[in-house]
């Protein structure tokens, strides 16, 4: 779980303060002016740091207080997880280049080790040939009566056995020189890794730290509300020129059979598309629409509808992302009738 997992919840856990829905809580009436909204243009949005969850009835003024210290703890780990975030971020920003480097000169250095190696089994090969051909001329020299030609083409091998020796030295010399020059290089990228690497583990250590307190918290939430067994992995708006929104929503298990799904406006052929209604308010930046689950694959029959109205929150967030979050509104068709369950929708458009 990601470390920004803490901060997906913190304000939808706000939310449960002002009651929800949830009926035992009530709060002095105080009037109050309406905030001005905000308005953002028309953009594409791809949403993958997504948290949904519905109320339980029968929750407590008890569990609401739970709540209220949950989402205190979120706050604070939120903002201890923030200087992590941004400096692991800083950190591999440096290391990957400097990793590539040294991948790219430990690729040279074992090819020039290669080529050494070539080199030197050359070399072996052209010493036992001469040592041959040495061999060869001192005993035709000591015949009675040596062949001159003989005599004049061991010589000749002989020198041109010489030459291949040496031209091999050169060569194994200068390949020494060039993975010398290779190896040193390849040292100082890594000692300028080494404290890189140093800091990025302590900066791993805190953010493991900080992701275990996190799980814990929503641990203790996902025993108050009804938490779905998979997030949705991303939700997609993308405007087209007319001013119309074409929307995906992928990976969301609802605790079902069916595993996780992928909803669209775009049927499939001979099918019915699987979100609908997709609206855009510029003022507060909001999204409405609507999710439809077929009790079949046919989908001949509904089962149940999740309506969606979010917007944008946290417009004052230091950490570059941007969030949105509103309410969910279920209603499940049985034939005694609809039931309707509330409840949040968070979605942040990066995870740090």
């Amino acid at each position: 779980m990601p470390v920004c997992y803490v901060v997906a919840l913190k304000v939808t856990l706000a939310l449960l303060l002002v009651g929800c829905g949830v009926g035992t809580v009530r709060a002095p009436y105080r009037p109050v002016t309406p905030p001005e909204l905000k308005h953002f243009p028309a953009q594409d949005w791809r949403l993958v740091n997504n948290k949904l969850f519905l109320w339980r009835e029968d929750m407590t003024p008890a569990q609401v207080t739970t709540a209220r210290r949950i989402s205190e703890r979120l706050d604070e780990l939120d903002s201890q997880a923030l200087p992590y975030n941004r400096r692991s971020t800083e950190l591999s920003l440096k290391i990957d280049p400097l990793k590539e480097t040294a991948r790219a000169l430990g690729r040279q250095s074992r090819d020039l080790q290669s080529a050494i190696a070539k080199l030197g089994k050359r070399k072996a090969e052209l010493v036992k040939k001469l040592t041959g051909l040495e061999k060869a001329l001192a005993d035709e020299k000591a015949k009675p009566v040596p062949e001159p030609a003989e005599l004049a083409r061991l010589a000749a091998e002989i020198e041109e056995t010489s030459s291949q020796k040496k031209t091999v030295e050169t060569d194994t010399a200068t390949q020494q020189g060039r993975k010398k020059d290779v190896d040193a290089e390849l040292g100082r990228v890594r000692i300028t890794l080494a404290p890189l690497e140093a800091e990025m583990e302590d900066v791993a250590r805190h953010q493991a730290e900080i992701e275990e307190k996190g799980r814990t918290k929503v641990d203790e939430i996902m025993q108050v509300v009804e938490w779905f067994k998979d997030q949705p992995t991303s939700i997609v708006f993308q405007f087209d020129r007319s001013g119309g929104i074409e929307a995906s929503l992928s990976g969301w298990n609802l605790g079902d059979d069916a595993g996780a799904r992928d909803l669209s406006t775009r049927p499939g052929p001979g099918g019915k598309p699987t979100l609908t209604d997709v609206t855009y308010a510029p003022a507060g930046g909001i999204f409405a629409f609507n999710a439809h689950i077929f009790a079949d694959p046919e989908q001949k029959e509904l089962r149940e509808t999740y309506s969606f109205r979010v917007g944008r929150i946290k417009l004052d967030a230091t950490d570059g992302r941007c969030f949105f979050s509103g309410e969910i509104v279920r209603r499940r068709f049985t034939r005694a009738g609809v039931e309707t369950r509330r409840g949040i929708a968070k979605l942040v458009d990066r995870n740090n």
